[in-house]
This record gives C-alpha cells, sequence and structure tokens, in this order.
C-alpha cells in the first residue's frame, strides 16, 4: 500500500480553488510550466497573444466506453478523424508558430485513431526552439484518455508516450467507477495504468522527467469534498501506486441541486454557491484568447458540450492555416462577444452558467477591435 508520509505528497488548489490536486514531491511534471503560465491571467479586456497557447486535437469521434455523463452519448455529428496529413501539418505549423503544447481529448477515445502514436512520436522529433510565449525546447503533448487499451496500445505507449497522461474516472469506490464510467473494468484499467507506470523509460531534455508524467483525476459531488473525507484517502491510497497526481474534481452536479443548496449554507467551500434556480450564463469567456479546438472533422470551435449544438464553425484546418483561423475576422467577431459575457449559441449560454453563481456578472460592452501582441516583446 502507498505510504503517503514517506512519499511527502503536495496539496494543492486549482484555478477555481475548487479541485484538489495531490502531487507526489519527486514528480518532474513538464505541464506544470504552462499550467501555470502567466497567459492564464489575461483579463476580458486585456491583449491576446499573437498564437494560442495550445492546441486541442480531437482525434475521433468514436468511444470504447458509455459514460453517464458523457456527451458523446448524444453525439449526431457523422463519424470522422483527422487525416494523417492533417495531423503533420498541424504540427509542422505549431514548430513555425508561438505556440506551447497540444492536448488530444474530445469526445472520442484517441486512442482508436490509428496514428495516435505515430503522431504522438512526430511531435517529439520536431526540432523546437523557444519563441516568446513559448519557453521550452519542445512541444509537450498532453493526451486525455480513458486506457482501456490493448497490449498493443501499452506497447506503443511506452514507446511514443505523451508527456502527460490523463486519466479520469468518477467516484471513489470501484462501484461508482463501474457505474458511472459504462462498465469499465477497474482492474483493467488499474493494472494499464500500473503497466505504463512502471515501464515508461522516455526520457525529456528540459527537465530529465520521464513520459508520460501520469496525472489521474476523478470527479464527484461537491459536498463528497467534505462528508467523504475518508473516502477520498482511501481512493489516493491505491491509486498513488499507478500515478504521479491524483486530482479530485467536484464537478457533478444534475439532481443534487437542491441538496448542495442547503449544504452550502454551513460548508466552508469557498468556491461556489449553488443555488435551484437555472440561469444563463454572463460571465466573460476567456478560452478563444489562447487556444484553438479542432474537431475530429477540421471545424474548429471552443471545445465544450457537443460541438454540434455550437452553431456556425470558426474555421477549417484543411482549408486555412492555424495562423489565418486565429486572426480570421470570424474568429475575432466572436471573441467581442464572449469576452463580454454576450452568449447567442445554446451551447454558450449554459457552459457553466446552470449552477455557478460568479457566472452572473454585469454585462460589458464588446470591444471595438481585438488587440494582438507577441508575448514577452510588446
Amino acid at each position: 500500500m502507498t505510504d503517503e508520509k514517506s512519499l511527502k505528497i503536495i496539496e494543492k488548489t486549482g484555478r477555481a480553488n475548487s479541485m484538489k490536486i495531490f502531487t507526489k514531491k519527486y514528480t518532474k511534471d513538464i505541464m506544470t510550466t504552462y499550467f501555470n503560465h502567466p497567459i492564464w491571467k489575461i483579463k476580458p479586456d486585456g491583449k491576446i497573444p499573437d498564437m494560442p497557447l495550445d492546441v486541442q486535437l480531437e482525434l475521433i469521434n468514436r468511444c470504447n466506453l458509455k459514460c453517464s455523463a458523457c456527451p458523446i452519448l448524444y453525439n449526431s455529428r457523422e463519424k470522422s478523424m483527422l487525416t494523417w496529413d492533417i495531423l503533420k501539418k498541424i504540427a509542422d505549423e505549431i514548430q513555425e508558430e508561438d505556440i506551447c503544447y497540444i492536448t488530444i481529448c474530445g469526445i472520442g477515445e484517441a486512442s482508436l485513431h490509428p496514428n495516435l502514436f505515430d503522431f504522438l512520436n512526430y511531435v517529439r522529433n520536431l526540432k523546437i526552439k523557444p519563441l516568446n510565449m513559448r519557453c521550452l525546447n519542445m512541444i509537450p503533448t498532453v493526451l486525455i484518455s480513458n486506457v482501456v487499451w490493448n497490449k498493443k496500445h501499452l506497447k506503443k505507449c511506452i514507446e511514443n508516450p505523451p508527456d502527460l497522461l490523463s486519466a479520469s474516472v468518477a467516484g471513489l469506490t470501484d462501484e461508482e467507477i463501474t457505474e458511472r464510467r459504462g462498465s469499465i473494468d477497474v482492474n483493467k484499467f488499474y493494472n494499464n495504468l500500473k503497466f505504463i507506470y512502471n515501464n515508461r523509460n522516455i526520457k525529456r531534455i528540459d527537465d530529465k522527467g520521464i513520459s508520460p508524467t501520469i496525472h489521474l483525476s476523478t470527479h464527484v459531488y461537491p459536498h463528497e469534498m467534505e462528508t467523504r473525507k475518508k473516502d477520498i484517502e482511501k481512493f489516493k491510497e491505491k491509486w498513488f501506486n499507478v500515478c504521479d497526481s491524483i486530482i479530485i474534481k467536484p464537478t457533478m452536479i444534475d439532481q443534487h441541486h437542491a441538496q448542495l443548496s442547503e449544504f452550502n449554507k454551513k460548508s466552508k467551500l469557498k468556491y461556489i454557491k449553488l443555488t435551484e434556480t437555472k440561469f444563463e450564463r454572463t460571465s466573460p469567456c476567456m478560452e478563444t484568447s489562447r487556444r484553438l479546438s479542432v474537431n475530429s472533422d477540421g471545424k474548429i470551435w471552443c471545445g465544450h458540450h457537443n460541438s454540434e449544438d455550437f452553431g456556425p464553425y470558426l474555421g477549417d484546418v484543411y482549408k486555412n492555416t492555424l495562423r489565418e483561423i486565429w486572426h480570421s475576422h470570424k474568429m475575432n467577431e466572436f471573441r467581442k462577444e464572449v469576452r463580454a459575457g454576450i452568449f447567442k449559441r445554446p451551447g454558450c449560454k449554459a457552459c457553466g452558467g446552470e449552477i455557478r453563481d460568479f457566472h452572473r456578472l454585469p454585462l460589458k460592452t464588446p470591444e471595438k477591435e481585438i488587440e494582438f501582441f507577441k508575448w514577452g516583446v510588446n
């Protein structure tokens, strides 16, 4: 069993002061460089970086699980996946531009794409130089996966790993995880993480760390952060044997609105005020100020909820370069609205706004023009 005291676990909270992050002290996580980048502190009226901090890629829009809370259950898009040629094109553009890292995620399971690990290898072998916003000699890759893999996937991950592997479950016990993760085989999931954890060997040049760093996150109801502390400790004791960091996310809500509203009156939770009343979001969104999200068909959007609910897309990587899309009139007009807290699209109106009081703010006047700057130059 894991001895937390001997491991010297460091505890932190996320940017929203909600989730708890527990990390082994010796862990070398290359992504802390960019997860703590000052770009995250850009204000709604602040200038936009000349290029995005990261590019988020949905490699494929199919999955091998049917998790109860996943939007893929309502996916109405045709099956698609980014071609190998377009993946190389995107990587080559990222190499030339001041873009810092790549996130591979979406409503699909990326390991179902035939070129996932080829792509990770391709990115790792790019010749990279720090630019302005980019401060590393590499483009780190983040892979968000359910890790329901076969032996072939595991072997390829050891040979061509992401720099950060983020696996997610829901709940604190095996029974909860099985129920909420579409009847996932928890033992197989555990053993897959264990295999990767024990056999990883690719050393990074920049920080001498070993890839992949493994994060395991679990989603719980907000009140469980206080009422199930013993279960949280048991969860950590088990899963720290196969990962470097554990993230407890109080993000499950649905039918518990009323219970949470009552609970929060005497709760010490600082991150949220819950209400039974649903409302539309008016808090500014910074998603288009730091990230480009690419669908499995190449369309550009904001990467939340189901993209078919997003409305007109903001670009297409099969038709335009990343720079053309980032600076396009269509992207800028959308930016002006969401940075002012104006949301005309159904998916945007509901994004985070159903339960968080701090997402209700007075509307701002949209900017007349979007200003761009080169990080560290202007």
